[in-house]
């Protein structure tokens, strides 16, 4: 993997297994758009509620040619019990957006004035 990864885990203890999980998303995000310029994870787990139980949000800020993309997952979605799934999840949702960005580029699909999560770098 080129692309510099920065992970961080937030009111949690790192997790190495996490981690490697993180960065087999990051690599198939780089089939996609081979020449990332960087990517920062942030996994945290916001506040525990005896009721609900441990629940981890994750963000993603994704540095690409020509722009930027940010995704959060749990923070006003469906929070996640497992970190695992919460990061499957953000990275979903983060191929859709390079999908979308690089349709943009490319000039497939009209450029809105506003794109989920999506800056462009002007």
């Amino acid at each position: 993997m080129e692309t510099p990864l920065e992970v961080d885990f937030e009111s949690l203890e790192p997790s190495s297994t996490l981690v490697e999980a993180i960065r087999r998303e990051v690599r198939s995000v780089e089939r996609l758009v081979p020449r990332l310029i960087a990517c920062h994870v942030v996994v945290r787990e916001p506040h525990r509620h005896n009721r609900t139980g441990r629940q981890f949000e994750v963000r993603i800020h994704l540095t690409l040619p020509g722009g930027e993309i940010a995704v959060t997952r749990g923070a006003g979605n469906r929070r996640r019990e497992d970190p695992h799934v919460a990061v499957r999840d953000a990275f979903v949702q983060l191929r859709s957006q390079v999908r979308k960005f690089r349709s943009v580029r490319r000039g497939d699909v009209k450029a809105h004035s506003r794109g989920a999560g999506i800056r462009s770098a002007a």
